[in-house]
């Protein structure tokens, strides 16, 4: 039942209706066994006061799932079983509840029935603060109470309360209590404080505290304690790491101090120092604002020593590395887009303060900033770049700054505005437009913002005029012309002739002889390509009338093109001229030849292209029905290419180049391509005119290929057929789940074992036997790689294999237990060349963590149990041999 009540209506109408059934009940009451001693808190705030003036004005809800009892005289009201109460933004659930209306006091605990069986633990709720309690004395004008025995979360914690008094100002007063990250009702760890005060959304003060670990007191803590219980972002001490490396000595890292500034920007400043001297300081930043921008940056400064002074293998050396990026949000503007991003700094950073192996592997680090834009309603964009790759290997930076690029959008400039009946084949006549300024700089990292950089700076600029359009031929052939124009513009072109002997500058002599001229000027260089592409597609099905394939079906897609273009080494173009240190061959060079967009190709060229691409599919019946079909891909790609030019005067026909693709059982991807040569080579290496076909009679060479194999197989791949042959299972091989489970019990090695087991997630019942499901996953990938390269010495070609097989594994062998692990295996050379195994275990609120390397150079380990929670960070057993004292930097 419910009822919702005024406390002067409410005692008029018990008053008037039922005053003889409550006086007959009245007399059990008096002798009741739950009426409580008066506490120290009654005398105050929660006394018996009849004469006071100020009334409770809040309507009071409160219902009973058992029974409800009510005494007019004492004005009393006892609620049993599942009882609920709630005034304003308080909310008591309890197995029992009294409360005096007179007093405005009220008291609750759980509900204890015939059998002697507690139900209804109490838990009261005021505002957003939840309270699981064992007894609660609570005063509803005063909105002061007592509890015993509670439990609520706090600052992302739990604090436990042996007695806790709760203030009107919301505070908390507790006397022997605990504070944890620990959810359990018995806390696998805490901090036992003998009294604290909760100020909300403030912090927690405490008196004397100290450390507990498994029911075991720890002797580390301080006579009085300060912990921050802030919901919003707040400032704050970021307690350090510690270890050891071999050649840096011991050492505390990532400490600092981490500031709040608003809601909108952060900021953590942090250091690190070693037992040798060396040490280092880091500034990071992260930034964002809704639907305008977000981004970071990660400046870090470090002083290296290495050894000790007197010793021969001793350096010291500064460096430092800068990551930032800034990426603006596109509905702060839909038509244009911002992007940076960098990445830079000196060269072994990365060597002495990356864990990661990979970071060692990697040799090179990139940045960019890209600015886009584009016009509502106009086929116009445009894109500005800057990017530097840096080698940290050779020391180099490889730089675009900056590239510059205008499109146009296809246009049909013969289109009609509105058309009746089917385009006209010059309807489909389109044309684009596409440019690139480039400017390129290769220089050491030293050097970039010198005087050799601007002089080395290589730039250009290019633009496309594609004109395409395409119909049909007799229905089903594709024709597809089209014409391509390549315009080129450089600030530079060579020159090579013969210079006399020559003093420059007074002192530097220059030799008499043949010299390249590097000549400043704007020149301008085109070429163009015609084409004449023809496609279509042949299909082939054969039907099967019994049987469960129903047909299988052949798509054949043949394709012949023809290209050409002119020889723009002619010397009407301008574009070639005669070596004149070449007097016997008469060999001829471009001018434009250390052009970034390249020169002008060479030779007259009249290419025929043919392709055939092939797909194989094949239907099959449903098993619950003859009328639905399945589609299954047995060959999803089998491409094969070539070509012959006709304007070339020998070697005539281009390589076949061959590629397929599939997948089997759904799970596994193949694939392969390869490249086949059809001239013979003479003893020098060079390619005659005689094909393989006229002189060994077969079609040519096969110069390289490459077949891969790999798929993902997991334990939802066998999933079904698992579930369908359970019943199959020889019961021999079942796992009797009372044995086990007696046997498990007994040995405390394996209790937690039975317990993962027995989780639900990992528990199979079946007629009384006890199995487990344990999720997994294997990832395998092989690779064969074949080159054949001709050797002068031998006259002959020497074929290179390589073979490798990557697999890694996941096992979580319980919710709790996880296990990995990965491999790479060179089966040319018959050994491990990378291995690795990690095994992880959820120990509640702890964690373990194991990671093992066992050979080559990242042999290592690593051991760790830590409390989850970052606000005990630093509380951790850890234990570890890192791969980079194998490194010599």
């Amino acid at each position: 039942m419910f009822i919702k009540i005024n406390i002067k209506i409410f005692a008029f109408f018990l008053f008037s209706f039922v005053i003889q059934s409550v006086f007959a009940q009245e007399n059990n009451l008096k002798a009741d066994s739950l009426s409580m001693p008066k506490d120290s808190i009654l005398v105050d705030s929660t006394s018996f006061n009849k004469n006071k003036s100020n009334e409770i004005k809040s309507p009071i809800n409160y219902s009973a799932k058992d029974s409800m009892m009510m005494s007019i005289k004492t004005k009393m009201i006892f609620s049993y079983g599942d009882a609920k109460l709630s005034m304003d933004d308080m909310q008591l659930d309890a197995g029992f509840i009294k409360m005096n209306m007179d007093s405005d006091y009220l008291f609750a605990k759980s509900f204890e029935n015939d059998k002697g069986e507690l139900s209804g633990q109490p838990k009261f709720v005021q505002g957003d603060k939840s309270f699981d309690v064992e007894t609660i004395r609570y005063n509803f004008e005063t909105k002061k109470g007592v509890i015993t025995n509670v439990i609520t979360e706090e600052g992302g914690g739990y604090l436990h309360g042996t007695k806790t008094k709760i203030q009107p100002n919301k505070e908390i007063h507790i006397l022997d209590g605990k504070y944890t990250t620990c959810d359990a009702k018995h806390p696998h760890f805490y901090i036992e404080l003998t009294k604290a005060k909760v100020l909300p959304d403030d912090k927690i003060v405490s008196g004397p505290f100290y450390f507990v670990i498994a029911d075991i007191p720890i002797p580390i803590g301080l006579p009085f304690g300060w912990f921050p219980n802030q919901k919003d972002n707040s400032s704050g001490i970021i307690i350090p790491s510690y270890g050891e490396e071999k050649r840096r000595g011991f050492y505390l890292s990532e400490g600092g101090y981490y500031f709040a500034i608003n809601d909108y920007v952060n900021l953590a400043v942090l250091g690190e120092i070693y037992t040798n001297g060396s040490w280092g300081v880091r500034a990071q930043s992260s930034y964002k604002k809704r639907y305008k921008y977000s981004g970071s940056f990660n400046i870090k400064y470090q002083e290296n020593i290495i050894s000790e002074p007197d010793i021969k293998d001793y350096s010291k050396s500064t460096m430092f590395w800068v990551k930032l990026s800034y990426n603006r949000d596109t509905k702060a503007n839909p038509t244009s887009s911002f992007n940076t991003n960098l990445d830079f700094g000196t060269s072994k950073f990365k060597q002495y303060n990356s864990y990661d192996p990979n970071d060692f592997a990697n040799n090179t680090a990139s940045s960019s900033i890209a600015y886009t834009k584009s016009w509502l309603g106009l086929p116009f964009n445009f894109s500005a770049n800057i990017s530097a790759t840096q080698n940290l290997t050779d020391q180099n930076v490889n730089m675009e700054a900056p590239t510059l690029s205008f499109n146009i959008n296809k246009q049909f400039p013969f289109k009609r505005a509105s058309s009746t009946g089917g385009s006209k084949w010059y309807e489909k006549i389109g044309v684009g437009f596409s440019s690139n300024l480039r400017n390129t700089l290769n220089i050491g990292d030293s050097l970039v913002f010198t005087q050799e950089a601007v002089e080395k700076m290589q730039n250009g600029f290019k633009y496309n005029i594609p004109i395409s359009t395409n119909f049909n031929i007799f229905k089903f052939i594709i024709f597809s012309p089209g014409f391509n124009y390549n315009g080129r513009i450089y600030t530079d072109y060579l020159n090579k002739n013969w210079h006399d002997y020559e003093i420059l500058n007074g002192d530097t002599i220059q030799n008499e002889g043949f010299y390249t001229d590097t000549i400043s000027g704007l020149r301008h260089n085109m070429d163009f390509t015609f084409s004449a592409p023809l496609s279509t597609k042949l299909y082939g099905i054969v039907q099967f009338k019994k049987g469960k394939i129903a047909a299988i079906r052949h798509v054949a897609s043949p394709s012949i093109s023809f290209s050409y273009r002119p020889d723009f080494s002619d010397d009407k173009w301008g574009y070639y001229k005669t070596d004149p240190s070449d007097t016997t061959l008469k060999t001829s060079y471009s001018i434009y030849q250390n052009g970034i967009f390249g020169t002008p190709p060479s030779g007259k060229s009249g290419t025929i292209s043919f392709g055939l691409s092939n797909n194989l599919e094949m239907k099959v019946h449903s098993k619950d029905t003859t009328e639905e079909f399945k589609k299954i891909k047995l060959l999803e790609s089998l491409n094969f290419s070539t070509g012959y030019n006709i304007a070339a005067d020998s070697l005539n026909w281009s390589p076949i180049s061959i590629s397929a693709s599939t997948t089997l059982l759904k799970q596994i991807n193949v694939q392969y391509s390869g490249s086949i040569l059809l001239y013979t080579l003479n003893d020098l290496g060079q390619q005659t005119n005689t094909t393989y076909f006229e002189k060994y009679k077969v079609l040519g060479h096969l110069s390289s290929s490459r077949f891969s194999l790999g798929g993902t197989l997991s334990s939802e791949t066998f999933k079904k057929k698992s579930d369908t042959n359970t019943n199959e299972t020889n019961s021999n091989d079942r796992l009797d789940r009372n044995t086990s489970k007696n046997q498990l019990e007994n040995d405390d090695l394996n209790s937690d074992l039975y317990n993962d087991l027995n989780t639900p997630e990992n528990t199979k019942v079946q007629t009384g036997d006890f199995s487990f499901n344990a999720p997994w996953s294997l990832n395998i990938n092989y690779s064969l790689n074949y080159n054949s390269t001709f050797n002068i010495d031998i006259k002959k070609y020497e074929p290179k294999y390589t073979q490798t097989v990557n697999l890694s594994a996941n096992l979580s062998l319980t919710p709790k237990w996880k296990i990995s692990g990965s491999m790479q295996y060179d089966i040319q050379e018959n050994k491990i060349v990378y291995t690795s195994m990690n095994i992880y275990r959820d120990l509640h609120c702890w964690e373990m963590s194991f990671n093992f390397v066992p050979l080559g150079t990242y042999k290592s380990y690593n051991f760790r149990i830590n409390i989850k929670s970052s606000i005990f960070k630093g509380i951790e057993y850890k234990r570890q041999n890192s791969w980079r004292d194998n490194i010599e930097f």
